[in-house]
């Protein structure tokens, strides 16, 4: 507790010296020249972002200048870019995620790009219905701590019978 009152406390003093500064035209620390430099990657960050997007939105402009660059790659890496699952797919994971988490900001930014990449309604509906099957399944697995060992060992047979029924389907055709 003493930390957090701490941190408050000097994110407070720190707030009232670049204020005092700012009424005697003294530059704040972040209008100094290590801030224009930051300020002119944003701006390349914007731009690259409005050439993707056609916009900024809003939560991009939200994110300090300290971190809005690692933040952009991340997100650009993860959200935006090719990757071995294809987009369609990755957001149908993305909304089930939402689902179970229950951020409506996330169920709605997957719903629209995995319909965007042409995602049925069927297939958003059976994406959300397989996460809310995994996530209750979790909680009876969890809740009733059953046996992990035995769990994982039954999987794996299961596992074993399926792929021996699919391979007497393969030799039979």
């Amino acid at each position: 507790m003493e930390t957090s009152s701490r941190r408050f406390t000097a994110h407070n003093s720190r707030l009232r010296r670049e204020r005092a500064r700012a009424s005697r035209g003294t530059p704040t620390p972040h209008l100094r020249e290590g801030h224009m430099d930051r300020q002119a990657d944003r701006q390349a960050i914007y731009q690259e972002i409005t050439d993707i997007f056609g916009l900024v939105p809003s939560f991009f402009k939200e994110l300090p200048d300290t971190t809005i660059e690692a933040e952009w790659r991340l997100f650009k890496a993860v959200q935006v870019d090719d990757g071995p699952i294809p987009q369609k797919y990755r957001e149908l994971i993305g909304l089930g995620i939402a689902a179970v988490m229950k951020c409506r900001y996330c169920a709605f930014y997957h719903t629209a790009l995995a319909k965007l990449f042409g995602a049925t309604q069927d297939e958003i509906e059976a994406a959300v219905h397989y996460a809310k099957s995994s996530a209750g399944w979790s909680a009876y697995l969890n809740g009733m701590q059953v046996d992990y060992d035995t769990f994982t060992r039954e999987v794996d047979q299961a596992c074993d019978h399926v792929r021996s029924q699919m391979s007497q389907q393969q030799r039979a055709a």
